[in-house]
């Protein structure tokens, strides 16, 4: 990959590498990242958001993690509102109903309040590429560039990726780096 790239052809490039992933390659790669993700992090009555993985889009598969994360923690699955580009967390616990969105994510179907974004401890956050100072490139929306400004800045944002960081992203001075990113083959931290 040009590591060059402007962010737009760095999104449509690295959309396409994962799209390559065949289903048996994204499982395999999903449980290395969820293995890892539990070695490093052992989190305990935290209120976490996690993005719930768009099946269409061959994102890494969360609900193995949430599942997992849940017994000790409040993990909370993002809702957005296309209209303005925001998100609203509900709480979510295993077994509980799901309803697919327009855009083909899976989101609660039983809602109650959302929860702040102040009050979260732990961010788990989907990407299409991360470079080594932990700057992503997300769909392009700024869903995320948003809510993360409204929490708390020792919240921890990780990251999940089949890819390896690349050497640079453009980012700018608004752009809130994450904190950690996992892949398949080691869990890069960038504080």
């Amino acid at each position: 990959m040009n590591y060059s790239e402007n962010k737009p052809a760095l999104r449509i490039n690295s959309l396409d590498r994962r799209l390559l992933l065949n289903q048996d390659e994204i499982e395999e790669l999903s449980k290395k990242i969820h293995q890892l993700f539990l070695t490093a992090f052992n989190f305990e009555n935290k209120n976490i958001s996690c993005f719930a993985s768009i099946s269409s889009k061959n994102e890494v598969q969360t609900f193995p993690l949430i599942n997992d994360i849940s017994t000790k923690n409040h993990v909370y699955l993002p809702v957005s509102d296309f209209s303005n580009c925001s998100m609203n967390h509900w709480l979510f616990k295993p077994g509980d109903a799901l309803i697919e969105s327009p855009y083909g994510i899976p989101e609660p179907e039983q809602r109650q309040v959302s929860l702040n974004p102040e009050l979260f401890d732990v961010i788990i956050i989907p990407l299409l590429v991360a470079d080594l100072m932990g700057h992503r490139i997300g769909y392009g929306k700024g869903f995320y560039d948003r809510f993360l400004k409204q929490c708390r800045p020792e919240a921890l944002k990780i990251g999940l990726d089949f890819f390896d960081p690349i050497d640079r992203i453009p980012a700018t001075s608004n752009d809130i780096p994450l904190d950690y990113l996992v892949t398949p083959q080691k869990c890069y931290d960038f504080q």
